[in-house]
């Protein structure tokens, strides 16, 4: 008799296991607010409102975010757009960057010294912030192009940006890059805030600190 009762104890539970299962299989699953990547031996973990649309699920060899000046808020979901939405003052903070494993070409700090100065016109100024502005040669690879950097090579920064063009549509957009160890990272951002670039600088550093932990 006591066996009997055992046995039907078992079968209760294991159904109401199974049953517990079953319901829970049943329920949605829910999105991390993150996503983990494995680029080269660097292990990252962004926050899903960085992402942009191209680096959303699977495998990368590279991630682009999109982060908003001067806090780094996660700018990548465009959910804060509305009809309403001013576009250019939006773009006019809005800071993009591309991470990719470290590659085997100059580092960018080394850039400036080893590549472009035998390329750069001899005539110089200063722009506010303090960096030295230099156009490359028409017949250079970089033509078209003009380089900011803190002298006297650019170790502590250095971004490119496109000469000024009365007709452009678009904003200018400036490109500067990093390494970090086993990273590359580049950002872009509107040429309006070239002057901050030590701030930008603070800022890329500080994501990818926070990416790694």
């Amino acid at each position: 008799m006591r066996v009997g009762w055992i046995a039907a104890i078992a079968a209760i539970l294991s159904f109401a296991l199974a049953g517990g299962v079953a319901w829970k299989a049943a329920q949605p699953a829910r999105a991390l607010p993150f996503t983990t990547f494995q680029l080269g031996s660097a292990k990252l973990t962004i926050l899903n409102g960085y992402l942009r649309p191209s680096s959303r699920g699977g495998a990368r060899d590279r991630i682009q975010v999109a982060a908003f000046y001067p806090d780094f808020a996660p700018a990548g979901a465009d959910d804060d757009i509305r009809r309403d939405t001013d576009l250019d003052a939006r773009f006019a903070k809005t800071l993009f960057l591309t991470l990719s494993p470290a590659s085997g070409d100059l580092d960018p700090a080394q850039r400036v010294g080893k590549l472009y100065l035998r390329f750069l016109d001899e005539t110089n100024w200063s722009h506010p912030g303090g960096l030295v502005a230099q156009a490359f040669k028409p017949d250079s690879p970089f033509a078209g192009d003009e380089l900011y950097y803190v002298a006297p090579e650019g170790h502590e920064f250095a971004a490119r940006c496109p000469l000024p063009d009365a007709t452009r549509k678009t904003p200018s957009t400036c490109a500067a890059d990093y390494r970090f160890g086993d990273l590359d990272v580049e950002l872009r951002f509107p040429e309006a805030l070239l002057a901050e670039w030590s701030a930008l600088s603070a800022g890329v550093n500080g994501f990818v600190e926070a990416a790694r932990r």
